[in-house]
């Protein structure tokens, strides 16, 4: 999906008017193989793992503190009620 992407950015069927992190990886590529030095190919591996790599990142340290989250207040029941208090408080003041 990803080379998909790049490929019709490359053909110039894509035109997104917006600059978003995978149109930066496209042209910090590109700039590398100007030189003529980069293979196509490991051009595409290379936009293609970085792509992975900064999206999928983002996903994997929300996931991992999460569930530290759970398995912390699971743990300790006295954070449990702390955290229950502040909960109610808190809705409590937004309510009123």
């Amino acid at each position: 999906m990803i080379l998909e992407l790049v490929k019709q950015k490359n053909e110039g069927t894509r035109t997104d008017k917006d600059k978003n992190l995978l149109q930066k990886i496209v042209a910090g590529a590109k700039n590398c193989a100007d030189g003529g030095l980069v293979l196509e190919s490991t051009l595409y591996k290379f936009i293609v793992e970085n792509t992975k790599n900064l999206y999928f990142v983002g996903h994997e340290t929300t996931r991992v503190t999460g569930a530290w989250a759970l398995m912390s207040l699971a743990s300790h029941l006295e954070w449990q009620h702390k955290f229950v208090v502040i909960i109610i408080l808190m809705r409590t003041c937004l309510e009123a």
